[in-house]
């Protein structure tokens, strides 16, 4: 195997419009909390300081169990 890569979707970077709320790249609005999102200030050399659609601890978790796997069933090739 040469290599893969796994990709975690999410909204993307969010237009803060107001206190808690949050427009998406769709045209979307969506407050702080609502149905468990999240949206977080960081700053990147690519996009500057924005806000962003956070990753889920669900979608962590799912990331990490398959990246167990994957060297489970990997390393264990003859």
């Amino acid at each position: 195997m040469n290599g893969f890569g796994i990709e975690i979707v999410n909204m993307g970077k969010m237009d803060r419009t107001a206190e808690n709320v949050f427009k998406a790249w769709f045209k979307r609005s969506f407050h702080q909390g609502e149905g468990g999102l999240e949206f977080v200030r960081k700053e990147t050399r690519e996009h500057g300081a924005a806000f962003w659609h956070d990753y889920s601890a669900e979608q962590i978790r799912a990331v990490l169990e398959l990246c167990r796997a994957l060297r489970q069933r990997i390393c264990a090739r003859p």
